[in-house]
């Protein structure tokens, strides 16, 4: 029997050190991969921030005009296409300048968001409420016909003018409701609510004009 002896620990030592290394590289890739993760899902989150900050408005939370305008738009292709009743409200709030005269604007911006807060409290999922500028607001109602919308909006004028908006002084707030016809087109149908609503102010306030 002829045997033959060789020395292979410097091959065995060199091969552990091998996949010593590449135990090391794959911990650092999974320790990579991981904050990269990371990092990707706390873009999405300030990403989803950015849009939501486009599209509320950040004193009362409800949704900005654009984004108003563009649900508008949506809901009213949808109304002409499927023959759906769609209403709008307009509501502005009366002799607010002295609120913020007498008061200060802290108190006349806490006033405004009462006032986000009642409507969000009785609308559906389906609208949508917004601060269409200074202490205006516009509802859209889907779905909803005009005298619906006037109970609706009786029912948001009443709770303002009740007290549920502030006990310190009185606040009131005038309303225009229209529904959309043929003949809107989706500036028609705010503007008509605009003109509804000034109907209201010129009645004496704290009124529906339809």
């Amino acid at each position: 029997m002829i045997g033959a002896h060789r020395n292979i620990h410097a091959k065995k030592m060199l091969e552990i050190e091998r996949e010593a290394k590449n135990i090391t590289l794959r911990e650092h890739v999974d320790l990579r991969t991981q904050e990269l993760i990371e990092v990707n899902n706390q873009l999405a989150i300030k990403m989803r921030e950015v849009e939501l900050l486009a599209t509320i408005d950040t004193l009362t939370r409800l949704s900005n005009r654009y984004q108003f305008e563009k649900k508008l738009n949506i809901e009213y292709l949808r109304a002409i296409r499927f023959s759906e009743p769609l209403s709008l409200v307009a509501l502005d709030l009366d002799n607010f300048k002295p609120v913020n005269d007498l008061y200060g604007h802290a108190k006349g911006d806490l006033v405004l968001i009462e006032v986000a807060n009642i409507i969000m409290s009785n609308i559906r999922e389906i609208d949508l409420s917004a601060r269409w500028g200074g202490d205006e607001f516009m509802i859209l109602l889907p779905n909803t016909s005009v005298e619906q919308a006037v109970v609706f909006a009786n029912k948001i004028r009443v709770f303002i003018d009740n007290g549920e908006v502030s006990n310190d002084f009185g606040v009131t707030a005038s309303f225009g409701v229209v529904q959309l016809t043929s003949d809107d087109d989706p500036l028609r149908l705010v503007t008509r609510a605009d003109r509804a609503l000034y109907k209201s102010k010129e009645a004496g306030r704290n009124c529906i004009t339809s």
